[in-house]
């Protein structure tokens, strides 16, 4: 009982701190008015049908999520051993949830504050006097918040799930740990910020990538779940991550590529759909991708 008391109240806590930033979820669609796309590809793992068998075979009951949330086993919708030498799959599962974590925050970039070449390359911006570090220390605070989405939720944006799943290595009777977290929206956005279109091959990106940052002029901004540090020191430099990978300029029509091709960071409006949120801790990048529709240079 006094475990289950301490676990209400935790959760309790966790759910106060995300009212404080504003909640972004509004509401949830019942399942016929959920558009079809996008969709999460053909990334599910097929149900297991000893999946129930394996649950009962996991000696623990919950376990805390990345939001703070409460989890069970018993509520993974998807559980299966993971066999990779030298893992023991009798100890060793993958727990899968149909929910993915998210970030909903005022982004730290300005477009007006920080000149392009100096803020976006190799990050070169040190966060050098006590003001714009209070700032910037403000900014991790409000990243910290985690929120979870759910196929079906309407954010007040107007964006609405598609699909959400993540998943959670239980290995060698130790906590739970994230694999990946990745959800995926209906609807379109338009973002003002930062397009950067690489003039080379970098880690991760070919040239001619478009990678656009959002400003803080936007309000609060989707981005994939990520942990963040705490309390940096003067001289830091910061990292923006309301930001979203939306292909090579190759495939943009020539009236778009014209717009960005000829510099390598424009500032814009863009306007974006197809948007996916990944978070991974399995070797694979995190990261918000989407598919431009429209944009315009300010």
């Amino acid at each position: 009982m006094a475990a289950f008391i301490t676990a209400v109240l935790f959760f309790s806590a966790c759910t106060s701190g995300n009212n404080e930033t504003g909640y972004p979820i509004i509401g949830s669609l019942p399942e016929e008015e959920i558009p079809s796309e996008p969709n999460l590809y053909d990334e599910t793992v097929p149900i297991n049908e000893k999946a129930e068998e394996l649950k009962a075979s996991i000696p623990i009951f919950w376990f805390t999520g990345a939001a703070g949330e409460l989890l069970s086993v018993e509520s993974a919708v998807n559980v299966w051993n993971i066999c990779c030498p030298p893992l023991d799959p009798d100890k060793n599962f993958g727990l899968q949830y149909d929910h993915a974590y998210f970030t909903y925050t005022e982004p730290f970039y300005q477009r007006d504050i920080f000149a392009a070449e100096n803020s976006l390359n190799n990050w070169s911006l040190s966060l050098d006097t006590p003001e714009m570090l209070d700032k910037y220390n403000l900014y991790l605070k409000n990243k910290a918040v985690t929120y979870t989405v759910n196929r079906g939720d309407k954010l007040e944006n107007g964006l609405i799930c598609t699909g959400a799943l993540t998943l959670y290595i239980y290995s060698e009777d130790k906590t739970p740990t994230i694999s990946y977290s990745k959800a995926v929206f209906s609807g379109e956005l338009t973002l003002t910020g930062t397009v950067r279109c690489l003039t080379e091959d970098v880690p991760y990106y070919e040239k001619g990538a478009v990678i656009f940052t959002a400003d803080s002029d936007n309000g609060k901004v989707p981005c994939e779940y990520n942990q963040v540090t705490y309390k940096v020191e003067l001289g830091t430099t910061p990292f923006f991550n309301e930001r979203f990978f939306l292909g090579n300029v190759s495939d943009l029509s020539p009236q778009q590529a014209e717009l960005i091709q000829k510099n390598e960071y424009t500032d814009v409006e863009v306007t974006i759909k197809n948007i996916r949120l990944y978070h991974g801790n399995n070797g694979i990048p995190s990261s918000s991708t989407a598919e431009i529709t429209d944009i315009k240079v300010i």
